[in-house]
């Protein structure tokens, strides 16, 4: 029952049912920033297992699995940065940023 009590204080207030609330800025970079680490460890194992079935060793794999992984970390980067420059800036009812 006390668990209830505290996870009850913790809910947002207001409109609960808002798409905003339910992806405030914490979670939503909470969210981004788990789903970036996943897929940087699906590149970490598909570089691996591609150089494993070239036939590399194992010091040549680790180097290919981490370069595979820097190249989907600078593609996403960049793409980041393109889509950054579309974002606007919402002004409030008073006029303020």
């Amino acid at each position: 029952m006390f668990l209830a009590r505290e996870v009850s204080k913790e809910r947002p207030r207001g409109n609960t049912g808002d798409v905003g609330n339910l992806l405030d800025r914490r979670r939503l970079e909470q969210l981004a920033g788990a789903a970036g680490t996943a897929i940087l460890v699906a590149a970490l194992t598909v570089g691996a297992a591609t150089a494993s079935a070239g036939g590399a060793a194992e010091g040549p794999a680790q180097a290919s699995r981490a370069q595979a992984a820097f190249v989907v970390g600078g593609v996403l980067a960049v793409v980041a940065v393109v889509l950054s420059l579309f974002v606007r800036r919402v002004k409030n009812d008073d006029g303020a940023h």
